[in-house]
């Protein structure tokens, strides 16, 4: 967590320093273009960027098999992204779209993101004993190289991803 703290605030405080929002904001206020051609212009900066920016994301194993997993991502824009990850069938669905809620922000010492997770739309067993997860929090950090990053050390030698999670109970 430290790691992702410190990356996202040398991202932003970079950003900031380069004078990036008040460029932009020059940039879009004193445009004479018309105002559909601004919104298409920034949705176009918007999704480039988005290719090239940092982004935090969960991990769930509601059923801790080491099979499937739920995974939550945000990026300090608030951009969105879920997947289901079945390890089994090496399978990545990213057409599980589910309605949740996330906030993210560029603050002067890096960004924050906020997500809700959706309980109301993954499976996990209902009953009244303890249950346990495996969980990980991760941030991809692209730049010449994507690199990702988690809670814990991932053993080359091991190729499921899933029963090398954190366990939550």
């Amino acid at each position: 967590i430290l790691w992702v703290t410190v990356g996202a605030a040398s991202l932003a405080g970079a950003y900031t320093l380069a004078g990036g929002p008040t460029y932009i904001a020059n940039l879009i206020v004193g445009s004479e273009m018309p105002t559909m051609v601004v919104l298409l212009t920034m949705m176009l900066i918007l999704l480039f960027m988005g290719a090239f920016m940092d982004w935090v994301g969960i991990v769930l194993d509601t059923f801790n098999d080491q099979r499937r997993a739920y995974e939550l991502f945000s990026n300090p824009l608030g951009v969105q992204n879920d997947a289901i990850n079945n390890e089994v069938a090496s399978q990545y669905d990213d057409s599980w779209n589910a309605i949740w809620d996330s906030a993210g922000r560029i603050t002067e010492n890096g960004y924050e993101v906020e997500m809700a997770v959706p309980f109301n739309q993954i499976r996990f067993e209902e009953h009244g004993g303890e249950q346990v997860w495996g969980f990980d929090a991760i941030r991809s950090y692209p730049r010449g190289d994507r690199h990702k990053m988690g809670l814990f050390p991932r053993e080359r030698g091991n190729n499921s991803y899933l029963s090398q999670t954190i366990k939550l109970k």
